[in-house]
């Protein structure tokens, strides 16, 4: 009779015949961490402060807090509120991205009647009424 080691043995044995794929790991798990350590490298995310469109017709009336993304060769800066968003090489042409975007989505809702909107432009709307004014 065979003792509980050399049972244990063939069992383990036999699952890997049934299953070979089960003891090996792809990638593995020392590559993981480098890859999340690498992942962590490359997408970076931050809040700045915006104090002007650089419009000539519209301001902000007061800062406006956005959310800064940067990727291994991309930015975004984005007003997840309103689901604004730019892209850029750096973080001064994805801000001025959404800047551009910004102005283009205050000119084209302000074009419309609240009853032509739907629940999330009005919403839009209202947010971008908050901050942002004529001169």
């Amino acid at each position: 009779m065979k003792d509980d080691s050399q049972a244990e043995e063939i069992a383990v044995a036999d699952n890997v015949a049934l299953f070979p794929t089960v003891n090996k790991v792809d990638p593995p798990a020392s590559q993981l961490t480098i890859n999340l350590a690498e992942a962590e490298k490359t997408h970076m995310v931050w809040s700045v402060s915006l104090v002007d469109l650089g419009h000539e017709a519209l301001r902000l009336s007061h800062p406006l807090i956005v959310q800064i993304e940067e990727y291994e060769s991309e930015f975004i800066a984005s007003w997840p509120e309103v689901e604004a968003w730019g892209s850029g090489d750096n973080e001064a042409s994805a801000i001025n991205a959404l800047k551009d975007a910004l102005v283009a989505l205050h000119d084209d809702l302000a074009d419309l009647a609240d009853e032509e909107l739907g629940k999330l432009p009005l919403r839009w709307k209202r947010a971008i009424n908050a901050v942002v004014v004529g001169n």
